[in-house]
C-alpha cells in the first residue's frame, strides 16, 4: 500500500484574488464544488443561524473538549467505543448544516492544529491506526480488471484534520460570526473532514466488530 496522497500537510487557503476558498488539496475551488454554496443556498432564515451554529458548535465542542483530554489524561488507551460514537454524533449533527453563502467577504478561522506533543499522544494511545481505504467507493471496475487500489490512511491523522477544520468553525462562531461559521462547518466538511471522519468510523467500525468493543 502506498501513503494517500491526500493525507499532506497542506489543507486549504484563501486564495488572494478572489474571495472564494480553495480547497487545494481535494483539487477544487468552493465555486466548482459539486454542492456549491454559490449555487445551492437553502431557504433558511437569518434568524435560524445562530440557533444553527449553536446546535452543530455543542456538538464541534464536545469532539474537540474529549481529544484535548485524552492528550493529557493518564490512561493508556483511547476508550475506542466512545470514540464512534463521538464521531457518529459529530456526522449526524453536520448532516443538519445547511448550505449557505459566507456572511463576510473573507472570513477568517483559525490554523489551529494538534501540537505535535499532543498528535503523538493520540498516535500512542490508539489500539488501531494504520488502515487501508479506497479514497472514492463509486470509483470502481464492473470487470475488476483495473479497480482502484487501496491506500493507506491513519486514524491518528484523521482525527487532527478533524479537529482543525472544526476549530476554524468555532473560532468563528465565538467571534460572533455566525453565517460564517455555519458556511464553513459546511463546505469543509463536503470537501474534507467528513471524508477523514467517513474512513476513521469504518476502521474503528471493523476494530469493534472484531470482539474489540469492551
Amino acid at each position: 500500500m502506498q501513503a494517500c496522497p491526500r493525507d499532506g500537510t497542506e489543507r486549504h487557503s484563501w486564495n488572494e484574488s478572489r474571495p472564494r476558498f480553495v480547497a487545494r488539496r481535494e483539487g477544487y475551488t468552493a465555486d466548482e464544488h459539486p454542492r456549491s454554496w454559490w449555487h445551492a443556498r437553502e431557504m433558511t432564515s437569518p434568524t435560524d443561524i445562530p440557533k444553527l451554529a449553536s446546535a452543530f458548535a455543542s456538538e464541534a465542542e464536545r469532539f474537540v473538549s474529549w481529544l484535548d483530554r485524552a492528550t493529557v489524561d493518564e490512561g493508556p488507551v483511547l476508550n475506542m467505543r466512545e470514540l464512534h460514537e463521538l464521531l457518529g454524533l459529530l456526522q449526524a449533527a453536520a448532516t443538519r448544516i445547511p448550505a449557505v453563502a459566507p456572511d463576510a467577504e473573507t472570513p477568517q478561522g483559525v490554523e489551529a492544529k494538534l501540537n505535535p506533543p499532543a498528535a503523538a499522544k493520540i498516535r500512542e494511545k490508539l489500539p488501531i491506526n494504520a488502515y487501508s481505504v479506497v479514497f472514492d467507493p463509486l470509483e470502481f471496475d464492473p470487470l475488476e480488471q483495473s479497480s482502484p487500489q487501496p491506500v493507506m490512511a491513519t486514524i491518528d491523522n484523521d482525527l487532527g484534520d478533524i479537529y482543525a477544520d472544526l476549530m476554524d468553525g468555532l473560532a468563528l462562531y465565538r467571534a460572533g460570526q455566525y453565517q460564517d461559521a455555519v458556511w464553513q462547518w459546511h463546505f469543509s466538511y463536503y470537501s474534507h473532514w467528513g471524508r477523514h471522519l467517513s474512513h476513521a468510523q469504518s476502521a474503528i467500525w471493523q476494530y469493534l466488530s472484531a470482539g474489540n468493543w469492551a
